[in-house]
């Protein structure tokens, strides 16, 4: 009988020291919230750079093209000729709009003008 109740206080102690290396290997609370906060903030990090691509100013035109170029159908001729398209289509809405504004600006001028001629 004591062999048998020394054998069973060795299991008993055997599985005892196992179960306490398994408490060992896992997280408490305090790691596990720190686990989740790196993860929050390397998450926070990869949404900004997206949100960073997201609002660049390429258009998908340019895009496009770069695209084509990286993939060989076509020339760098090719893509210079379309940005040089996108930015003059650009300079030229700047224009018409800077245009628009002293039209305007002058229509005013004249009407301000104009009644004060006829207040004299």
């Amino acid at each position: 009988v004591v062999a048998e109740s020394n054998s069973e206080v060795r299991r008993l102690a055997e599985r005892v020291d196992q179960l306490q290396e398994s408490l060992e290997e896992k997280a408490n609370g305090s790691q596990l919230k720190e686990i989740v906060r790196e993860a929050w903030t390397k998450e926070e990090g990869h949404l900004g750079r997206l949100q960073k691509l997201c609002d660049s100013k390429v258009s998908i035109i340019d895009f496009a093209s770069l695209a084509a170029v990286a993939e060989g159908k076509a020339s760098l001729a090719d893509v210079d000729a379309t940005v040089q398209r996108q930015v003059q289509r650009r300079l030229q809405c700047l224009i018409t709009d800077q245009r628009l504004v002293s039209h305007a600006e002058v229509g005013s001028i004249t009407e301000a003008a104009l009644k004060d001629v006829k207040e004299q």
